[in-house]
Protein backbone atom coordinates (compact mmCIF):
# COMPACT_ATOMS: atom_id res chain seq x y z
CA UNK A 1 0.00 0.00 0.00
CA UNK A 2 1.75 3.72 -0.99
CA UNK A 3 2.01 5.69 1.99
CA UNK A 4 1.00 9.60 2.09
CA UNK A 5 3.64 11.92 3.83
CA UNK A 6 1.83 14.43 6.26
CA UNK A 7 2.71 17.45 8.24
CA UNK A 8 2.06 17.06 11.77
CA UNK A 9 -0.47 19.91 11.37
CA UNK A 10 -1.73 18.44 8.26
CA UNK A 11 -2.48 15.19 10.20
CA UNK A 12 -3.84 16.36 13.06
CA UNK A 13 -6.49 18.42 10.67
CA UNK A 14 -7.15 14.89 9.21
CA UNK A 15 -7.98 13.33 12.42
CA UNK A 16 -10.21 16.22 13.67
CA UNK A 17 -12.35 16.14 9.82
CA UNK A 18 -12.55 12.55 10.33
CA UNK A 19 -13.84 12.63 13.90
CA UNK A 20 -16.35 14.99 13.04
CA UNK A 21 -18.04 13.31 10.07
CA UNK A 22 -17.59 9.50 12.16
CA UNK A 23 -15.15 8.13 9.51
CA UNK A 24 -11.25 6.90 9.67
CA UNK A 25 -8.97 9.40 8.50
CA UNK A 26 -8.39 7.25 5.63
CA UNK A 27 -12.30 7.43 4.16
CA UNK A 28 -11.72 11.17 4.18
CA UNK A 29 -9.16 10.72 1.70
CA UNK A 30 -11.01 8.60 -0.33
CA UNK A 31 -13.59 10.44 -0.34
CA UNK A 32 -12.55 13.15 -0.78
CA UNK A 33 -10.79 11.96 -4.20
CA UNK A 34 -13.87 10.53 -5.13
CA UNK A 35 -15.91 13.31 -4.73
CA UNK A 36 -14.23 16.58 -3.60
CA UNK A 37 -17.01 18.99 -3.81
CA UNK A 38 -19.11 16.66 -1.32
CA UNK A 39 -16.29 16.65 0.72
CA UNK A 40 -15.57 19.72 1.27
CA UNK A 41 -19.25 21.09 1.42
CA UNK A 42 -19.07 18.51 4.31
CA UNK A 43 -16.46 19.93 5.63
CA UNK A 44 -17.53 23.89 5.15
CA UNK A 45 -20.68 23.33 6.92
CA UNK A 46 -18.98 22.24 9.93
CA UNK A 47 -16.16 25.07 10.02
CA UNK A 48 -18.61 27.76 9.51
CA UNK A 49 -17.16 31.19 8.88
CA UNK A 50 -17.21 33.45 11.24
CA UNK A 51 -18.70 36.80 10.93
CA UNK A 52 -16.40 39.95 9.46
CA UNK A 53 -15.11 41.85 12.76
CA UNK A 54 -15.54 39.17 14.86
CA UNK A 55 -12.76 37.95 17.19
CA UNK A 56 -12.08 34.52 15.02
CA UNK A 57 -12.50 36.80 11.97
CA UNK A 58 -10.09 38.75 13.00
CA UNK A 59 -7.57 35.83 14.95
CA UNK A 60 -8.13 34.33 11.21
CA UNK A 61 -6.56 38.06 8.65
CA UNK A 62 -3.80 38.63 11.65
CA UNK A 63 -2.73 34.55 11.24
CA UNK A 64 -3.20 35.01 7.54
CA UNK A 65 -1.11 38.23 7.61
CA UNK A 66 1.54 36.64 9.50
CA UNK A 67 2.10 33.88 7.50
CA UNK A 68 2.59 36.39 4.63
CA UNK A 69 4.72 38.58 6.02
CA UNK A 70 7.70 37.37 4.95
CA UNK A 71 6.74 36.68 1.10
CA UNK A 72 8.30 38.55 -1.32
CA UNK A 73 7.56 38.21 -5.17
CA UNK A 74 10.71 39.94 -7.24
CA UNK A 75 9.52 42.51 -10.05
CA UNK A 76 6.29 42.84 -8.51
CA UNK A 77 4.85 45.99 -10.24
CA UNK A 78 6.42 44.10 -13.30
CA UNK A 79 4.33 41.34 -12.73
CA UNK A 80 1.14 43.19 -11.56
CA UNK A 81 1.79 45.32 -14.35
CA UNK A 82 1.64 42.75 -17.67
CA UNK A 83 -2.15 42.56 -19.60
CA UNK A 84 -1.07 38.87 -20.13
CA UNK A 85 -2.57 38.44 -16.62
CA UNK A 86 -6.01 39.49 -17.21
CA UNK A 87 -6.35 36.45 -19.27
CA UNK A 88 -4.51 34.07 -17.26
CA UNK A 89 -7.71 32.48 -15.47
CA UNK A 90 -9.72 32.73 -18.67
CA UNK A 91 -11.24 29.77 -20.42
CA UNK A 92 -10.99 30.49 -23.80
CA UNK A 93 -13.32 27.86 -24.68
CA UNK A 94 -16.28 30.22 -23.41
CA UNK A 95 -14.87 33.19 -25.44
CA UNK A 96 -16.96 34.11 -28.69
CA UNK A 97 -15.73 32.59 -31.86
Amino acid sequence: MPTLELSEEAFRHLHDHANRLKLSPAQVIEQLLRSPDQVLTVLADADPIPLAGSAAALAAVDRLASLFADVTIPNLEDVLADPMLALAHVDLDELPQ
